[in-house]
């Protein structure tokens, strides 16, 4: 059964453009038309919350949620199966985010599409130490659905990824005041090592780019091409 939620009036168009910023906005309707009480969107009172985004009540428990939001789709129009949720690997904000809380840490995972969205809620705990949550259709029917189907409002431009090439000497900036003068995106505080550390770990792009709305597509784009190009101009000696 498809629950249909509009979360689209207006002091909602007029919020940010960023894709986090949009997940968040969902979150707190659905979670609301959901039964869940006293939400608040722990970002407001801590700037980057560590973890959780959100904090809800339901039927006697409490709860920290990390709310994830992507294109349901990538670039390539194959299905982003995984959304990444604990970058590195590392629990340890999780329950610091439990403890300071006194709640149990959970998740809420957001898939867009053009038009429309889903929502599901799930545990931490849930997941068994692995630290993206599924979202192959198998796996999705197994969450607490709290919205499918359901319009969002938005232009699909505010929060799909672009890759059109760059400059590859613009996108990029060093400035000794910027994170001690590491290789950051330019107009970010993103390093630029990031974007290889998600590669490295076999992230997608696109969980990087939705990770930090900050980089633009095409700046993450020029890097990897700017990087290829360099290697193919190498000499390697070759492997006997």
């Amino acid at each position: 059964m498809r629950k249909y939620v509009c979360i689209q009036d207006a002091s909602t168009a007029a919020r940010s453009r960023s894709i986090g910023k949009l997940g968040e906005e969902i979150a707190e309707v659905v979670l609301k038309l959901n039964g869940f009480t006293n939400i608040r969107n722990l970002n407001a009172t801590k700037h980057n919350y560590q973890y959780a985004d959100v904090y809800a009540e339901k039927d006697g428990k409490r709860f920290v949620i990390s709310v994830k939001t992507r294109n349901k789709y990538t670039a390539s129009e194959k299905l982003n199966a995984f959304y990444n949720l604990v970058v590195g690997g590392d629990l340890a904000f999780a329950r610091f985010a439990e403890k300071s809380e006194n709640a149990e840490a959970a998740w809420i995972a957001i898939s867009l599409e053009d038009e429309t969205f889903d929502a599901y809620f799930g545990l931490l705990s849930s997941l068994h130490n692995v630290r993206s949550i599924p979202m192959r259709p198998r796996d999705t029917n197994e969450y607490f659905c709290l919205a499918q189907a359901s319009p969002h409002g938005k232009d699909p431009l505010d929060f799909k990824n672009s890759y059109k090439t760059q400059n590859p000497l613009s996108v990029v900036a060093q400035n000794e005041n910027i994170l001690g003068g590491i290789l950051v995106f330019t107009g970010t505080r993103v390093p630029v090592k990031t974007l290889f550390d998600y590669l490295k770990a076999n992230h997608p792009l696109d969980d990087f780019l939705d990770d930090f709305p900050t980089v633009a597509g095409s700046q993450a784009q020029q890097v990897l091409e700017t990087a290829f190009l360099h290697l193919s101009k190498v000499n390697y000696e070759p492997q006997i």
